[in-house]
């Protein structure tokens, strides 16, 4: 999930970079501002995620076995 998550990220900044490079020059400043608004409404819900979402992210916590350290090496 996380390596799906930053491909996407990657990607929409690739892309992103792209109409940046062929947008006029004045139109630059506006085009940031407007992604700046939509990745950060992405972001609040990853940093408040709502009951629902609480409650299943902390099973998730509960159910985890190991150490941190463990997590690590499993995702490199």
């Amino acid at each position: 999930m996380v390596d799906f998550s930053m491909k996407l990220a990657r990607d929409g900044a690739w892309e992103f970079a792209n109409q940046l490079s062929a947008s006029p020059e004045d139109q630059i400043h506006s085009l940031i501002e407007v992604r700046d608004q939509k990745v950060t409404a992405k972001a609040s819900i990853i940093t408040n995620p709502g009951t629902i979402a609480s409650i299943v992210l902390f099973i998730i916590r509960v159910m985890e076995r190991g150490s941190v350290t463990d997590k690590i090496r499993k995702l490199t």
